[in-house]
């Protein structure tokens, strides 16, 4: 029988329900403001790689002490179709009556993003990464074959911390947690101001 505390623990095997929700507000000392939770894409591969630094401090002939620096995270996914409209969300570009225009001086939102990711004994991990930017979308496009080869999209960005409470991300296991947290998770971004906390009204 399996041990209570190495429930969930298993490798990842799975990767879906790709969904992000733009960041409205983040004031430090504030909860923040986020927009509805949308899906985003049929997901395929995600990469999250930290660009983090250390040194080391010497004293007497040894090492005294270790610092370590948290950096911007480069993030990285590859999906299926994206819808144009989703993607000029995404990117700062302006969607109408089916045309897409990228102006040079479009700046893309600021956006969380969630996903699930299956582990080898059946329970997921639920992921929120809570703010950052996409810069730009990777794109194939090769004549077709006999051989039908499906072109991915990749997205790529950079993922900080939030300013309101210093979150880059946060992780659930759902072998652990609550079945009224797992099922309400991506109903909001986590840490987020619900409605009834914005409403001031006596």
């Amino acid at each position: 029988m399996e041990n209570k505390t190495t429930q969930g623990s298993k490798s990842y095997v799975g990767l879906r329900d790709l969904v992000y929700a733009k960041l409205l507000e983040d004031v430090k000392g504030s909860m923040p403001v986020y927009g509805p939770v949308k899906s985003l894409a049929p997901a395929k591969t995600a990469s999250i790689n930290p660009n983090s630094s250390s040194s080391t401090e010497y004293a007497d002939d040894g090492i005294l002490d270790v610092f370590d620096s948290n950096g911007a995270y480069t993030v990285s996914f590859t999906t299926a179709g994206i819808d144009d409209e989703v993607l000029a969300d995404l990117l700062g570009a302006k969607y109408e009556d089916g045309g897409t225009e990228y102006h040079k001086d479009r700046r893309s939102p600021f956006v969380a993003v969630g996903y699930k990711s299956k582990k080898a004994d059946g329970t997921f991990a639920y992921m929120w990464l809570l703010k950052g930017k996409f810069n730009n979308i990777n794109r194939e496009h090769n004549t077709q074959e006999d051989s039908i080869t499906p072109q991915g999209n990749t997205l790529e960005g950079t993922f900080i911390d939030r300013d309101s409470d210093g979150l880059f991300k946060h992780v659930l296991n759902t072998a652990k947690a609550p079945e009224e947290t797992i099922e309400n998770y991506f109903k909001n971004v986590y840490g987020a101001a619900t409605e009834s906390d914005e409403d001031t009204t006596p």
